[in-house]
């Protein structure tokens, strides 16, 4: 009967984490710990919920305890994986992803995560390579669908990452990450209205969730006069890649030097100082861009409350 009890739980759990509702999950998961706490996957399950919730180290515990209960398990693997992708150790990642797929090669979700630690580390052809493996394996996955179409959207083919996420949306019409990157992709066409109703959708369900938050804050530096141009500015740079973006900065950089050096020469020195002038108000532009950025993100997580009917 007890074992019964505690499927019940674990079964409630992974049917609210795919609903986006971690802070639920976890509150199942602890109460299948209370009837066994030495099952491995409840603990592996809770470290991804933590996770969500922003507990890192809570997380890790998690998984570190579900792989001295399970070591044979590719879960609590996969779980330590994406806590130490979290802390950003991403050479140690590898390691525990790589026994999670080799404990079990057909699941998609560890192939997911493969992708996503290939991306951060600058791999973007494995993880691509990774995430057509994942959509092989199960088709059905929202959760690759937007994973692709995030990807898709980091590298400016919007379209693409349309059909990715309208692919997710399908599959799942209350699917948070497909919900948020619709929205990404509204705003970033500049349709803010559509935009802030994905995110609320999203915040109906779950009012913590930091990413929509995020998007929240995003549409509002978008629609801001002052952020506006930031914005607009730091994704084209986004989508241009690190190299690309670095070279922009240096063609900018090289051009006001040339044009101050030109006009001085010339005895203009008076439209030379108007140029240096502008020249550090962009440079001190592009550093308060971010900073005041981050203050929205910071007012929105304060500041929003929504019902769950709203």
């Amino acid at each position: 009967m007890e074992t019964r009890e505690i499927e019940g739980w674990l079964s409630r759990a992974r049917d609210q984490m795919r609903q986006g509702n971690a802070a639920a999950a976890a509150e199942s998961l602890k109460q299948a710990l209370g009837r066994d706490p030495d099952d491995a996957q409840a603990h592996a399950l809770l470290a991804f919920c933590l996770l969500d919730l922003r507990r890192v180290y809570a997380a890790e515990h998690e998984a570190r305890q579900a792989l001295a209960l399970g070591p044979d398990s590719p879960l609590p693997h996969h779980a330590l994986g994406l806590v130490l992708i979290a802390q950003r150790k991403l050479a140690a990642a590898r390691q525990p992803l790589e026994a999670a797929r080799e404990l079990d090669p057909e699941d998609a979700f560890t192939l997911r995560s493969l992708a996503r630690l290939a991306r951060l580390t600058k791999r973007e052809a494995e993880a691509k390579v990774l995430l057509e493996q994942a959509l092989q394996l199960d088709p059905e996955d929202p959760d690759t669908w937007a994973e692709r179409g995030q990807m898709a959207l980091d590298q400016g083919a919007v379209a693409e990452a349309e059909r990715a996420a309208r692919e997710a949306l399908a599959l799942n019409p209350g699917h948070a990450d497909g919900l948020l990157l619709m929205g990404e992709i509204h705003l970033r066409r500049g349709e803010l209205e559509l935009a802030r109703d994905h995110a609320v959708l999203v915040l109906g369900d779950d009012p913590g969730s930091h990413n929509a938050l995020h998007l929240m804050a995003a549409i509002k530096a978008r629609g801001n006069p002052f952020l506006g141009f930031w914005w607009r500015f730091n994704n084209w740079l986004a989508e241009l890649g690190e190299g690309r973006s670095i070279l922009v900065l240096v063609v900018l950089y090289a051009a006001y030097r040339t044009a101050a050096i030109v006009l001085g020469g010339r005895g203009h020195s008076g439209l030379a100082s108007i140029l240096q002038v502008a020249w550090l108000a962009f440079v001190a532009y592009t550093w308060l861009g971010p900073a005041l950025f981050k203050r929205l993100v910071a007012k929105e997580i304060d500041t929003v409350h929504l019902h769950r009917d709203f």
